[in-house]
Order: structure tokens, then sequence, then C-alpha cells
């Protein structure tokens, strides 16, 4: 699945626009923080384990969800 990332943000959600899944985190995107983040935020999200498997330094990013 392919998401779109905002970093540095002041509210953190996720949620769908022009047919992504936008995830807002207020990690910044260093060492990986932001990854992070967004890997628990979609793990929340959809109760299961999400993993990042593209884009580890882009805004855009491909995601797994395991178990599914």
């Amino acid at each position: 699945m392919k998401i779109r990332v905002i970093s540095n943000a002041k509210t953190e959600g996720v949620f769908e626009k022009d047919g992504f899944i936008v995830v807002k985190v207020s990690a910044r995107p260093v060492k990986g923080n932001a990854n992070k983040r967004v890997e628990e935020l979609l793990t929340q999200f959809y109760g299961k384990k999400t993993v990042i498997t593209k884009g580890f330094k882009s805004k855009e990013k491909e995601v797994m969800i395991q178990g599914k």
C-alpha cells in the first residue's frame, strides 16, 4: 500500500486524501525517527504490525501490513 507522510506536524493522525493514505507525525525525519512513528501509528490504526518496505528517505512510501 502506498502512503504519503507529513513529518514535523503539529498533530498526528492517519487519514485519506486524494486516493492516498496520509500519515501525519510529529517526529522529525532524522535518524529514522519519523519512519518509526509512521509504523507505530499505522500499526495502531490497522491493528496489525505494519512495516515500511520502500521509500525510507521519501515522503511517499510503500508499507506492508503483516498478517493480511
